[in-house]
């Protein structure tokens, strides 16, 4: 299982029993906005997918007619967490040591595109009543897309309305963020279906510069004084050197 700092928030009541519920928002590491890939045409130029419990995928090698392209991945601070362990709330009371989270971009979706064997390759299917000489070992040129989340194909549904309504596919209800589950879904069926090349089209890559926010949570002290204590110490010197200057030039 995976932990990410770069994840979706949860709400939580923290006023004592008996008390009207005081709701906060706390970041809940076992729901990892994960990233799409920029070299991929599925993955490219979406926005992060919603998550929730997911697991790593390992690859293995051994067959050269496959080739395997990481779609999904964490951010740069990512960690395992190895099963069985419980998850609690209390969690959120004592989080993991930042240090902890110190492995990049974990694979959590793979395209696999090429011949793959077949299942019954070199198995004894005489006993099972077949020739072996009639089984296909292996497959025409194909496509397949591990993920290893299912819930980020699931719908969420408000039970507080009636009745019940199907939300959008990657809406988080904390942050009334739509999360880009629904594209890369689509993307990934054009992908699999199309074998006249049409998904290429998508090959024009836009460059998203985004924020790295979990440096500028821990830098924002940083950033804060330069933003606001170094402009004043230029005005200062400037005035100073201005006064330095005028008065040299004026008392000869």
């Amino acid at each position: 299982m995976l932990q990410d700092v770069i994840c979706a928030q949860i709400m939580v009541n923290i006023a004592p029993s008996g008390v009207s519920p005081q709701w906060s928002l706390f970041p809940w590491y076992y729901s990892p906005l994960l990233t799409p890939s920029d070299n991929n045409p599925i993955s490219r130029n979406l926005n992060r997918i919603y998550s929730e419990f997911v697991s790593s995928i390992d690859t293995v090698s051994g067959n050269s007619n496959l080739k395997k392209s990481v779609i999904l991945s964490t951010s740069p601070y990512a960690r395992r967490v190895k099963s069985p362990s419980s998850v609690s709330l209390e969690n959120i009371n004592n989080p993991p040591a930042r240090e902890l989270f110190n492995v990049p971009l974990i694979p959590v979706g793979i395209l696999i595109e090429g011949k793959f064997n077949s299942v019954f390759q070199n198995r004894m299917v005489e006993n099972l009543g077949y020739s072996s000489t009639n089984i296909i070992t292996e497959s025409k040129p194909t496509k397949m897309i591990v993920i290893a989340d299912a819930g980020i194909i699931a719908n969420k549904v408000d039970y507080s309305k009636q009745p019940p309504q199907i939300q959008e596919l990657g809406y988080d209800r904390v942050s009334k963020q739509v999360f880009g589950n629904k594209e890369f879904l689509l993307n990934a069926i054009y992908y699999l279906n199309d074998d006249s090349g049409i998904m290429q089209l998508r090959s024009r890559t836009m460059k998203l510069r985004l924020l790295d926010k979990v440096k500028l949570r821990e830098s924002k002290v940083l950033w804060q004084s330069l933003n606001v204590v170094l402009p004043l110490v230029i005005v200062i010197l400037f005035g100073i050197i201005y006064n330095i200057i005028r008065r040299y030039k004026y008392t000869r």
